[in-house]
C-alpha cells in the first residue's frame, strides 16, 4: 500500500511538472503577466529575492523564509512558499500555498491550494499532507489534522475532522462533514468512534451518531442513526436508511 501511494505521488509530481511546462505564458489562473522563467529562485524574504516574484519558476526554489513567485513547476523548500499561479511538482515548506490550480505534493504544517471551485476545469490534483490541508475543487488524498475542501472533493480524506462541499470519495475521521456526500463517511480513526455529519447522502455512513437531513440512497450504521427527512422513522438504533 504505501508503495503504490508513493508511486501515485511520484506519478503526479512528474505529470504535472510536464503539465505546466507547456503552460508557461499562456494559463495563468489568476491572469498576472509573467516576466520571464527561471530555472533557480532563492529568497530570503520577499521582495528579497532573486529573481523578483512576478517570473515564473521551472526547477528548484528555496526560500528561507517568504518567497512568492509566479507559475510553478520544480521542487519547492522554504519556510513558507507562496504561488500566484499554478503549481506544479513537490512543495515541502512550514506552509504551502498556491492561489492557483495545484498538480503534485504539497508537505507541510499548512497547505493551502485556494483555486476556484466555481469555474469549470480548475480543479487541482494530488496530495496534502500537513497538519492543516485547505482546498479549493480537488481530485486526490488530503491527509491531516483538519482537512477542508470548500469546493467539489473527489477521493481520500484522512484526519480529525473531515470537511468537503461536495464529496465523491471517502471521509476517515472522529468528525466527517459533508453537505453533499457521494460515497462513504467511517467516523473512526486510531480505534476512536465519533460521528458524521451530512446534508443529503448517497452512499453510508458509519459511526457512533450519525446524521442526514436525507438519505436518496444509503444506510447509517451507529449508535444513534437520525435522517431528519426520513418520516415515520427519523431516529434509529444500529441502522437507519432509505432505498
Amino acid at each position: 500500500m504505501k508503495r503504490l501511494m508513493m508511486a501515485t505521488i511520484a506519478e503526479l509530481a512528474v505529470c504535472g511538472v510536464a503539465m505546466q511546462a507547456n503552460a508557461y505564458g499562456y494559463d495563468n489562473d489568476y491572469g498576472r503577466t509573467s516576466a520571464g522563467t527561471t530555472p533557480l529562485m532563492i529568497s530570503i524574504c520577499n521582495p528579497v529575492q532573486l529573481p523578483s516574484d512576478d517570473y515564473d519558476v521551472a526547477g528548484l526554489r528555496l526560500s528561507l523564509i517568504y518567497g512568492l513567485c509566479n507559475d510553478f513547476a520544480g521542487i519547492d523548500v522554504g519556510l513558507l512558499n507562496g504561488t500566484d499561479g499554478k503549481f506544479s511538482g513537490i512543495a515541502l515548506g512550514g506552509m504551502n500555498l498556491t492561489r492557483g490550480r495545484l498538480y503534485g505534493l504539497q508537505v507541510g504544517l499548512f497547505n493551502g491550494s485556494l483555486s476556484d471551485q466555481t469555474t469549470p476545469g480548475s480543479c487541482s490534483i494530488g496530495v496534502q499532507k500537513g497538519f492543516v490541508n485547505l482546498s479549493g475543487s480537488f481530485r486526490g488524498w488530503q491527509d491531516g489534522l483538519l482537512n477542508a475542501s470548500v469546493g467539489s472533493f473527489e477521493g481520500v480524506q484522512t484526519s480529525f475532522f473531515n470537511g468537503a462541499d461536495k464529496m465523491y470519495g471517502a471521509q476517515f475521521g472522529i468528525v466527517n462533514h459533508a453537505n453533499e456526500l457521494h460515497g462513504v463517511q467511517l467516523g473512526i480513526i486510531y480505534g476512536i468512534f465519533c460521528g458524521n455529519i451530512a446534508g443529503s447522502v448517497t452512499g453510508c455512513q458509519i459511526g457512533l451518531i450519525n446524521y442526514a437531513t436525507r438519505v436518496d440512497k444509503g444506510v447509517q450504521v451507529g449508535i444513534i442513526n437520525i435522517i431528519a427527512d426520513n418520516g415515520w422513522a427519523p431516529i434509529l438504533p444500529v441502522v437507519n436508511g432509505h432505498f
